[in-house]
């Protein structure tokens, strides 16, 4: 009967302070918080395309920790001067050395991390880097360079178009931040976003923009008295930042009061709303629609608002964020403390469950594992009809008379059958004739 009582004295006034009663259900369990056991102070934090690592750099200890989320443990680390920004597409990591001025471009191959390259810039400074996700990157990074200074952000900045591939790169503009859409179809720029709260939002067609830079036609453009950092980690409309969401056009916040941090979630269109010792689950449906609540509980050394929550105007170029995503039942959350070098994760049952399982879940019983080829599709040399050109790559598939390769360096390529060599098409048939069928009446 007490503990009946003391959830609707909690459900009460979260529906006071938040004004979601009609929706809001507060559940008896509680999320709990506790530090990620890493042995490195974090400067930064970024997750992949699909959630499934969390790649934590370490400035001072010139290094990066790879956390598989689904396992619960740093997985791999690797050796690179001074990390700070971090951005991670499929099997390639780039990370900023801020002080140098250059970008390390690594390739996971396995569980090994091979250092294919350095990209130097012009200007030191990097403070930021941001790509389209998924299908739409194309080894394009946008990178964000300041000056010294409390005035470099809207003063001195130039921001760069990096081919990760060839180490080219290209002046376009000179914003305090250009931030790439989901897709890649857009890019918004924001100004004096570290130093003012009064800073504004610009949107522009990429590829206008690379092509016309500062003449470029814009889009759109407004912004809040306080626009903090702003990001995507889903495809479509909605845009995060710090405890709002933004959607629409032109962007405007559609959910602004949902407490004191909004953590997305990579896995679908759900946020999470920290406030006090309260998170709530909202769904993003047009509008920011609320589906149930739970208490949260933070370890002792975090527990005052100040020192828990990333508010923008304390966060002194640290452009990261925080990130959930939901493994079937299961729920995994992470943030970082304004003013700590450590993170934050919790365990729990998901809000909504998905029926998506890890991709690395092994097979089990009920899931026997399909047998392999008798033929292995291992790295070899593919030749073009006339041999003049030659790449090195695994044979992924065959589609519509088109060869799937996957190159060293992590990128699809799709190639004409006629347009290899006659060794090269000889292999591919009798990769193809040795496949083993799976039985279409199991």
């Amino acid at each position: 009967m007490l503990k009946t009582i003391l959830l609707t004295a909690t459900f009460l006034l979260v529906c006071a302070t938040q004004g979601f009663c009609q929706q809001t259900v507060l559940s008896d369990e509680t999320v709990k918080f506790v530090p990620l056991n890493v042995d490195y102070p974090v400067s930064l934090m970024e997750m992949s395309d699909e959630g499934d690592w969390l790649y934590l750099s370490h400035t001072g200890d010139n290094m990066v920790s790879v956390y598989d989320v689904a396992a619960g443990q740093i997985e791999s680390t690797f050796d690179t001067p001074s990390p700070r920004s971090v951005l991670a597409r499929g099997n390639t990591v780039a990370v900023a050395n801020e002080v140098a001025g250059n970008i390390h471009v690594f390739v996971r191959r396995g569980a090994e991390w091979n250092a294919t390259k350095v990209i130097p810039l012009p200007k030191k400074g990097i403070k930021y880097m941001s790509a389209p996700r998924g299908k739409a990157f194309r080894n394009f990074v946008f990178v964000t360079c300041h000056g010294e200074g409390g005035s470099a952000s809207y003063q001195d900045t130039v921001n760069y178009v990096v081919n990760l591939n060839s180490g080219a790169f290209q002046q376009f503009l000179e914003a305090s931040l250009v931030t790439a859409s989901h897709d890649g179809q857009f890019l918004l720029t924001q100004q004096s976003f570290n130093l003012s709260p009064g800073g504004g939002i610009s949107v522009y067609s990429g590829q206008n923009l690379l092509q016309a830079g500062r003449n470029a036609r814009k889009l759109f453009g407004g912004g809040t008295s306080s626009t903090p950092f702003i990001y995507q980690v889903n495809a479509g409309g909605y845009w995060m930042g710090g405890n709002m969401v933004f959607g629409g056009t032109p962007l405007m916040p559609i959910g602004d009061e949902l407490g004191e941090l909004v953590i997305p979630d990579v896995s679908q269109k759900l946020v999470y709303a920290l406030n006090g010792d309260m998170i709530t689950a909202h769904a993003l449906k047009g509008t920011v629609q609320s589906l149930t609540g739970r208490r949260a509980e933070f370890p002792q050394d975090f527990r005052e608002a100040d020192d828990l929550f990333n508010r923008w105007r304390s966060r002194s170029y640290r452009l990261d964020h925080p990130f959930a995503k939901t493994i079937g039942n299961e729920l995994h959350l992470f943030m970082r403390p304004a003013g700590a070098s450590v993170v934050l994760t919790a365990r729990t049952k998901a809000f909504v469950p998905t029926s998506t399982p890890s991709v690395r879940e092994k097979p089990t019983a009920s899931t026997p594992k399909r047998p392999a080829k008798s033929i292995a599709v291992a790295e070899r040399t593919w030749t073009s009809a006339k041999g003049q050109f030659s790449v090195r790559a695994k044979l992924v598939g065959v589609k519509d008379g088109n060869v799937q390769l996957l190159r060293e360096d992590g990128k699809e390529l799709s190639v004409p059958l006629d347009k290899l060599s006659v060794k090269d098409r000889e292999f591919v048939q009798e990769w193809q004739e040795t496949e083993i069928e799976e039985n279409p009446f199991e």
